[in-house]
């Protein structure tokens, strides 16, 4: 099974956004089973256990993005810090999960800035390839994805390559060929017909990392 972890602390989850946020989780939930053809788990980063990971069996995890900063996450996360260091099977880190993938080797997140001033990357835009990669291939030319953070990661946790990068966040796509462990800045996960590089990054991913699963049957 693959386990998409929601990462959302509790202070993220306000009054006014909580509705809001739980939708999307379920919706992205919904979305990789249909896009994958395989069963997805959801669960909150608080609720993490060894034994749920020996009941649901699992092959992969999704981490999903985030709203808060890095310094939000307290005792609770260990668990999710220590299975982004050790990675027991294969990981993809969206946004958020990127970050935290390199909280998780010691790399803390910064805010991105421009001259100074804090700034949000946001939008359809391009990202630039840095190295060859067969992730980076399943995208196709000139690939287009969905960005919306204020927060990169500024250097790489050891044994990270960076394969994409945008003029505004150098790090854009963090690899660990050896754990299987990916980050992305951007939100593949929020593909649309016309920019579908994060769908197609989705599913190279777990044939990247060596998980079968049976490949999309309904068009998403």
């Amino acid at each position: 099974m693959i386990l998409f972890i929601d990462s959302e602390p509790a202070s993220g989850r306000k009054e006014a956004v909580r509705d809001r946020i739980d939708a999307a989780r379920t919706r992205l939930t919904y979305r990789l089973e249909d896009l994958l053809d395989h069963p997805v788990h959801l669960a909150r980063y608080s609720h993490l256990t060894a034994e749920l990971f020996n009941q649901i069996e699992v092959e992969a995890a999704f981490i999903s993005g985030n709203t808060v900063a890095p310094s939000e996450y307290g005792a609770e996360a260990d668990l999710l810090f220590g299975l982004l260091r050790d990675a027991p099977f294969p990981i993809f880190g969206f946004c958020g999960g990127h970050q935290l993938i390199a909280l998780a080797h010691g790399i803390a997140p910064t805010p991105i800035t421009m001259d100074g001033e804090p700034v949000v990357e946001r939008g359809y835009l391009p990202v630039n390839p840095v190295e060859n990669h067969s992730l980076l291939e399943a995208m196709g030319s000139d690939p287009i994805v969905r960005h919306y953070h204020s927060w990169e990661v500024p250097v790489l946790p050891p044994g990270f390559t960076n394969l994409a990068s945008t003029d505004m966040c150098e790090i854009q796509m963090m690899v660990d060929e050896r754990s299987k462990v990916v980050g992305t800045q951007f939100h593949p996960e929020y593909w649309t017909e016309d920019h579908p590089a994060g769908r197609s990054l989705i599913s190279e991913f777990l044939s990247w990392a060596g998980v079968a699963v049976n490949g999309p049957t309904v068009d998403v």
